[in-house]
């Protein structure tokens, strides 16, 4: 029974993030739903797992990788270093994945998470590579329109009584609305925002590597030595 619960929560980890990173190729967003829905799934399913089994390290275990996670990608997210549904996407993997055997010393969860920061270093560093070798920097115009909440400015707006400062959050539902209405009256053509990476899908292929081959942390040290 316990191997079919893996299996599960492994099963609802892959398609949540592959739905996520998805969307976050697509339209450079993960969206909230996905992500409530695996927190979801991960936290109830481990507490029936726990109440059918009459042992609660199952539900304590979630919990506690939710919690962790959940105050980690929140931090991050509030200094400015990931966007608000990778941060929700850490802690819904959590939830899943916080029973899921370990192949190394450490949680299972550690070695996805480890693998998803590896892939997105690497693949971070040929893109950066990539626009330095074609002097492309890392913003670019679009219209008001097109903004997505949490998008990140890179100027000061100041038009009539709108007065916006970037924040390292993004910007807010109520201010693109604005920035809407100036455009519409033709007082704002375009803003600048930052570039970003599509995070969902460098953490979809680590989540995967995991399950597939394990810890490329392992690995690549068993390969050294």
């Amino acid at each position: 029974m316990l191997i079919e619960a893996y299996y599960i929560f492994a099963i609802v980890a892959v398609i949540g993030a592959a739905i996520g990173a998805y969307i976050d190729v697509k339209e450079t967003w993960i969206p909230d739903s996905v992500n409530y829905f695996m927190i979801a799934f991960g936290l109830s399913g481990h507490a029936l797992l726990s109440f059918i089994t009459n042992n609660w390290s199952f539900m304590i275990y979630s919990v506690t990788a939710f919690t962790v996670f959940f105050i980690f990608g929140s931090t991050l997210y509030y200094i400015g270093g990931t966007g608000g549904g990778d941060a929700k996407l850490f802690a819904g993997l959590a939830a899943l994945l916080a029973t899921y055997p370990a192949q190394t010393v450490w949680p299972f969860v550690l070695t996805v998470f480890m693998n998803g920061l590896i892939i997105t270093a690497v693949v971070a560093a040929i893109i950066l590579l990539h626009r330095f070798i074609t002097k492309k920097g890392l913003t670019k115009h679009i219209n008001p329109s097109k903004l997505m909440e949490g998008d990140w400015l890179t100027d000061e707006i100041h038009i009539g009584e709108l007065h916006y400062i970037p924040k390292r959050t993004g910007i807010d539902k109520y201010t693109i609305e604005k920035l809407i209405k100036l455009e519409s009256e033709g007082k704002l053509a375009n803003v600048k925002i930052k570039v970003g990476f599509a995070t969902g899908l460098y953490f979809l292929i680590g989540l995967l590597i995991s399950l597939l081959f394990g810890d490329l942390l392992t690995m690549g040290v068993s390969f050294l030595l």
